[in-house]
């Protein structure tokens, strides 16, 4: 995977969900490992939908309960 700062989507309401590793970003075509994606979990991306879909502070109240 590449730097979200150097790759981000274009324009607003995007979310970019991602794990810092040491190896990251690495800009390989292919990695041996996969560490960075497989550290990504549902609830990570979740988090991001609930945020993009209902709003920061209902996706915080949310994640509280």
């Amino acid at each position: 995977p590449t730097g979200p700062v150097r790759h981000k989507p274009y324009g607003e309401g995007h979310i970019v969900v991602k794990k810092d590793m040491q190896c990251s970003p690495c800009y390989k075509r292919e990695c041996r490992s996969g560490d960075c994606m497989k550290a990504i979990q549902v609830d990570d991306v979740m988090k991001a939908v609930e945020i993009l879909c209902f709003g920061y502070r209902v996706a915080q109240e949310l994640l509280k309960s």
